[in-house]
């Protein structure tokens, strides 16, 4: 066989993989790069007209905010920033008016850049945000700017911050130069996905109404909060206290378990802060703890949560910004019995540490 016809066979091939991989990813969409299910539309139109969404089994809050975020009428006087650890936290319960809790769960700094980018293009950029910074954010593992299905925003806004290190792949999976739903992970999540489908197994969208807040499930309301489902919310103090005392077991644990942050990602959220005050948004930086034994356990295990609450105090006084809070309970008053979990404080325990970040309205 000729060379040339070697090279007509494995292009041939390779085109065929690619359309495979394409029709797949197109069909499926699991991260809805190409359309947003109706579903999360209306969830987020329950939420606008001011009415709380139960019967989530597993909230996919990155498509709620996505959705939620394109249907806002008006602009938010507060931003939360964040993960899990602080979607608990209620500004409405707080009597916070005109603020809104986009947290996420699992939220890196990739979302952190994704949310603001969304509100810039939407031209609702708020005049205070609260940035609930979580250790992992700086973890040495790369790949963590690209979780997001749409990626438009994240793009336009890290072009914006114009950081060096982020013009290699490193930070954007070893495919970045092909749309994302061509890299191999998502085309086998599409096929999976489609094979699911096949076989009738794929579940709808489940939510519901719950002005009344009685959903077993998660219950997502409309300042962008989550009340945690029934399961979680029911744990007895000792369950939480032995739970947390499996930290290092868990993937809380993992996760946190580096000891060198990473300086390319430092310089992201340094440039990202920057660009939060040149757009004119008054910024707190805060800390939540963590459950006393876990993070007893977590200190004898690596010195990272010191690390970066050095690292959040330069920042502050470098950028002129408030440093609320502390991972340490016992600097923050929180007790064993204020935690949902080994990580997850409840209302009493962060709006004790946010109180001082609360609009002027509500302070005066």
């Amino acid at each position: 066989m000729t060379p040339l016809r070697y090279i007509a066979i494995f292009t041939a091939a390779a085109l065929t993989v690619v359309t495979i991989a394409f029709g797949a990813a197109f069909s499926a969409d699991p991260a809805h790069i190409f359309r947003m299910p109706e579903a999360y539309g209306q969830i987020a139109s329950l939420l606008q007209t001011g009415t709380p969404v139960g019967g989530l089994e597993s909230p996919r809050h990155r498509l709620i905010n996505r959705a939620f975020i394109a249907g806002l009428s008006q602009t938010p006087g507060t931003v939360i920033l964040g993960s899990s650890r602080i979607q608990p936290f209620s500004p409405a319960a707080a009597g916070w008016p005109e603020s809104l809790n986009l947290a996420v769960e699992g939220g890196d700094l990739g979302d952190h850049l994704y949310i603001y980018g969304l509100l810039r293009d939407a031209r609702r950029i708020p005049a205070r945000m609260i940035i609930v910074v979580d250790p992992y954010i700086f973890s040495p593992r790369r790949d963590l700017l690209s979780r997001n299905g749409e990626q438009a925003a994240l793009r336009r806004l890290v072009d914006v911050l114009g950081v060096n290190c982020l013009n290699g792949t490193d930070y954007w999976g070893s495919f970045a130069w092909v749309p994302e739903i061509l890299t191999l992970d998502y085309a086998i999540e599409s096929i999976l996905v489609l094979q699911s489908e096949l076989r009738g197994r794929d579940k709808p969208v489940r939510f519901a109404a719950d002005p009344r807040l009685t959903s077993t499930g998660f219950i997502k309301r409309p300042d962008g909060s989550v009340i945690f489902s029934r399961e979680i919310r029911e744990r007895s103090p000792t369950y939480v206290d032995d739970y947390a005392a499996t930290v290092l077991e868990h993937p809380v644990g993992r996760g946190l378990a580096f000891t060198e942050l990473d300086r390319c990602k430092v310089d992201v959220f340094s440039a990202l802060l920057s660009l939060l005050k040149n757009d004119g948004v008054a910024v707190t930086l805060a800390m939540l703890p963590y459950h006393p034994k876990a993070y007893e356990l977590l200190q004898s295990n690596s010195p990272v949560l010191d690390e970066v609450e050095v690292l959040v105090a330069d920042l502050g006084r470098e950028l002129s910004l408030p440093v609320l809070g502390a991972y340490d309970p016992a600097r923050t008053f929180c007790s064993s019995r204020e935690f949902l979990d080994m990580h997850h404080p409840k209302q009493s325990c962060s709006q004790r540490i946010l109180e001082s970040a609360a609009p002027q309205d509500v302070q005066d």
